[in-house]
């Protein structure tokens, strides 16, 4: 979520895995479900998750916060199947 004044000041919101970039998505004043897919990789227990905004904003005098994008929740599941 962007949390601007008008569409058009909307930030990128770019992912990457590991270093590599996986997308990137255009924030709205609405909350919204971003997914991306991260290979298996046994050999290499975990990953590096950097979410980078494109823009920043400062809400205004009073409040001298720079700010990026909001991040509601997230989470990692499988695909499908069990992971082991």
């Amino acid at each position: 979520m962007g949390s601007r004044p008008s569409e058009s000041e909307q930030p990128d919101l770019m992912v990457a895995v590991d270093g590599l970039m996986a997308g990137t998505f255009r924030a709205t004043n609405e909350y919204q479900d971003v997914r991306v897919a991260v290979p298996v990789m046994p050999a290499k227990p975990g990953l590096v998750l950097s979410l980078t905004s494109s823009k920043t904003y400062e809400p205004g005098p009073s409040d001298p916060r720079t700010l990026g994008v909001q991040v509601g929740r997230l989470w990692c599941a499988p695909a499908s199947g069990i992971m082991l």
